[in-house]
């Protein structure tokens, strides 16, 4: 489904981090130089290929010098794969394979597939205790919790699950969240000094303990959430989420903070205690954080899938 419009149709496409910062048109340009046939019609989300698509294709191949293997037919049938796409798939195919003759229609008719294509039938019939509706999500969650559990006594966990954090963030390694703009909000706040012993504050963390054994207070304004770029239903396939967005933001800050402390420590309170969480798990950075649960109303992909808060205090540094 290659637009720059339209992602994809539907919620099975479309997990949470597929492909982060990445659209359809520039994974089809991964393609090149190999031959690749574009087509696209007025009448669905392929309509801006011809202005959009194809151009920023063209150009992808052209760094190939491998223009010639790149064609792209527009048509004015609808959202269907009508006969004269069909026709030009087939001319292309024959081209590229350099087949004897054209390939032609099968004479098939598509319900004929349908057997094929059913999981239950008269050779493999439903069981009677198949769930069906929610008990099929119950199902699933009660066998994930199960699998989470028993990955959280392997050797491997915290690396796997500090990896996966990272994936849900957009990152490869945390460093990398070192070189993200500072918000507005936060830019007089941060400290440019070397500090014995700092914390960072967030929400309406108490720091009481830590003024008592003498470390300076560093309380970062209320961040709000940033707008999405779009209410498209998908928004989470290719972009971080909002509420990713701020624990990426934090963790770049924390990854600023670390050289210009001898021992650096973050405090948080209410939401901001998940997020905080996961930010302090990746800088491994102590976090103080006694309301640290599950994160509702926060939208974190895949959260609660790596097994949520519990996962987060396992591989959280205890503060001193």
């Amino acid at each position: 489904m290659v637009s720059s419009v339209m992602q994809g149709g539907c919620i099975c496409e479309n997990a949470p981090l597929l492909r982060l910062f990445a659209g359809n048109p520039e994974i089809a340009g991964l393609t090149a130089p190999r031959p690749l046939l574009l087509i696209s019609d007025t009448g669905d989300w392929t309509r801006d290929n011809p202005d959009t698509v194809a151009p920023h294709l063209k150009r992808v191949y052209g760094l190939f010098r491998a223009e010639g293997q790149f064609a792209h037919a527009h048509y004015n049938e609808g959202h269907q794969w009508g006969a004269e796409p069909r026709r030009a798939y087939y001319e292309w195919i024959a081209r590229v394979w350099r087949l004897p003759r054209t390939p032609q229609d099968p004479d098939l008719r598509w319900e004929s597939l349908l057997p094929a294509l059913r999981v239950w039938g008269d050779a493999l019939p439903k069981p009677s205790d198949a769930p069906t509706g929610d008990a099929v999500l119950r199902l699933y969650q009660r066998l994930a919790g199960e699998s989470v559990a028993r990955w959280r006594r392997t050797r491997r966990f915290e690396a796997e699950a500090r990896a996966a954090l990272l994936s849900m963030l957009g990152l490869e390694r945390g460093d990398d969240a070192r070189d993200d703009p500072v918000p507005d909000a936060w830019q007089g706040v941060l400290p440019s000094r070397r500090y014995a012993r700092l914390v960072v504050a967030l929400g309406e963390a108490s720091v009481r303990r830590w003024q008592r054994d003498g470390y300076a207070i560093v309380r970062l304004p209320e961040l709000p959430r940033p707008a999405p770029k779009t209410d498209y239903a998908y928004l989470a396939t290719y972009n971080l989420t909002p509420d990713t967005a701020r624990a990426r933001t934090l963790l770049g800050v924390l990854m600023r903070l670390k050289p210009r402390a001898t021992r650096l420590a973050v405090a948080a309170h209410g939401e901001w205690a998940t997020l905080s969480g996961i930010a302090c798990a990746l800088a491994q950075v102590p976090l103080d954080a006694p309301s640290l649960a599950e994160p509702e109303p926060l939208d974190l992909p895949c959260y609660d899938r790596l097994g949520g808060a519990a996962t987060l205090r396992q591989i959280l540094a205890s503060p001193k």
